[in-house]
């Protein structure tokens, strides 16, 4: 969370002071090992800049993240940012949920 914090005191900031929120899977690959991140980030001038991450265990079905996954990378996000801060949230539709 320090590093998100330091992040987001160097990345320009919207002028509007508030914050488009993108949350994304990504997958990286060491040798045979499939290793994924749920990654959030914040949207500034065309650019991504990722804030908070977690690593999805490796039981997660296809590197897929649950609402619960989601839901804790929201609460962290909420100690960095406050929500009035937040214009919109943005994800892939693959993101279904409760």
């Amino acid at each position: 969370m320090d590093l998100g914090k330091l992040i987001l005191k160097l990345t320009p900031l919207p002028q509007t002071s508030e914050f488009i929120l993108c949350m994304d899977r990504t997958n990286w690959k060491y040798g045979k090992r499939h290793i994924n991140f749920l990654v959030l980030s914040i949207y500034v001038n065309g650019v991504g800049y990722p804030i908070l991450w977690s690593l999805l265990p490796k039981r997660t079905k296809r590197g897929n993240s649950g609402t619960s996954h989601r839901i804790a990378l929201m609460r962290k996000a909420l100690k960095l940012i406050k929500p009035a801060q937040i214009k919109c949230l943005l994800m892939d539709k693959e993101f279904i949920g409760k």
